[in-house]
């Protein structure tokens, strides 16, 4: 990963502290040199962890739900430490504007999706534009309507990113995700991602049920 020093320092930190504080991390491990994270050949940092036994989450409904509480259990501790607050900016916050542009040019020229997408790609966006321009709207009325709220996070919560380990407790990695980000966005991205994997797994028949009980389980 590409990253400062500092800031691994300081998710390096955060991370002993909240393993200490029952937040299910993996554990750290040093190199033989002592250090708690090791460089390549191109100087990127690389965070070592103990391996973590398990499987990646699979969306299975105990899953969905032992994960939401540990996600509440994460941002809960993030929220209170003071060191948290320390931790990088997200590149992604405040913008919008940049989103905003790339969207307004996607619409704009239509008439040349063929030329960029391949075929099932350009009549999957003409067949649902209609449904990405209501969003894209949404969206924007929404963060007319409210404030920003920058908490230290995890960004990157996803199925890939939370390990299910011994009796189905989940682990979560990648700790450079630990940085400070829009709340709900980051959430939000959270139990899409999450959300969704649980209903490829399972099919539930009312689709919109395993959002709402997650939402219930986070209790954030």
């Amino acid at each position: 990963m590409q990253a400062k020093e500092g800031d691994v320092a300081i998710q390096l930190a955060l991370s002993q502290s909240m393993l200490q504080q029952g937040v299910p991390f993996p554990r750290l491990t040093k190199t033989k040199t002592g250090d708690l994270y090791a460089r390549d050949h191109e100087n990127r940092m690389w965070i070592l962890s103990d391996f973590v036994e398990g499987a990646y989450f699979t969306g299975m409904r105990q899953q969905l739900d032992a994960v939401a509480r540990a996600i509440a259990a994460l941002q809960d501790q993030l929220e209170k430490s003071a060191e948290a607050q320390q931790l990088p900016l997200f590149s992604a916050v405040n913008s919008w504007d940049g989103t905003a542009a790339i969207f307004n040019e996607l619409f704009a020229k239509e008439n040349s999706w063929a030329e960029f997408f391949p075929a099932t790609e350009k009549d999957a966006l003409l067949r649902e534009r209609a449904v990405l321009e209501r969003i894209f709207q949404k969206t924007r009325d929404y963060l007319k309507t409210s404030s920003s709220q920058i908490v230290p996070i995890h960004i990157d919560l996803h199925p890939h990113n939370i390990l299910i380990g011994e009796q189905g407790a989940p682990v979560i990695v990648d700790i450079d995700s630990l940085q400070r980000a829009d709340r709900v966005q980051s959430l939000s991205f959270a139990i899409f991602k999450l959300v969704r994997q649980h209903i490829v797994q399972e099919r539930p028949s009312d689709l919109a049920a395993p959002a709402r009980e997650f939402f219930k389980q986070l209790n954030i």
